[in-house]
């Protein structure tokens, strides 16, 4: 089987990436710009067990009296996460998306890089607007879900009444649901 970071190397060099090695290890950062932000993105690939992680760190600045409030924001956030979680470093005042993955016997395919990284900061992306308005204003996080919520079915309704003939929108193809909150 080819090394995990060899091929990581290779998907970001083919996919013109702007990367850099941090040290020796198979540590890598990637910086990715998006609607709300720009995330920088660490990979770590552990070759021994075959795993990867990738992890969004936030570009807020977290006060340690908003701590609280983003700790009970981050709870409600991955009660519906249906992949990956946010993680609230409660001394370093650092968020971020991590998500992982262990690749047991097979080769590692860029479509599967590709989902794992601009899905990452995706959903990064998504939540920022939400993790702003409680970090630096006076949302409280269940307010901040419910509004979130509010505009996600706005979109998808907006969504369904775009798609054409008989072809269903990729919305209703995942359940009327965007992906990014589960049932529960």
């Amino acid at each position: 089987m080819k090394p995990i970071s060899e091929t990581l190397l290779d998907f970001f060099e083919e996919e013109d990436y702007c990367f850099e090695q941090l040290g020796g290890d198979p540590v890598f950062r990637i910086h990715f710009k998006c609607d709300n932000g720009d995330f920088p993105t660490i990979v770590i690939v552990d070759e021994e067990d075959r795993m990867l992680q990738i992890s969004s760190i936030c570009p807020v600045n977290i006060t340690k009296e908003k701590m609280p409030v983003l700790a009970e924001l981050i709870v409600r956030i991955n009660n519906y996460l249906l992949l990956g979680l946010f993680d609230l470093h409660m001394d370093g005042e650092t968020l971020e998306f991590r998500l992982g993955i262990k690749v047991h016997r097979i080769d590692l395919e860029y479509e599967i890089l590709d989902l794992l990284l601009s899905g990452n900061s995706s959903v990064m992306d998504h939540f920022l607007p939400i993790i702003t308005s409680v970090a630096y204003g006076n949302v409280s996080p269940k307010k901040a879900i419910q509004l979130l919520k509010d505009a996600n079915d706005e979109c998808i309704q907006k969504r369904e009444e775009d798609s054409v003939g008989d072809k269903p929108s990729l919305y209703k193809r995942f359940n009327g649901r965007m992906g990014f909150f589960s049932d529960n």
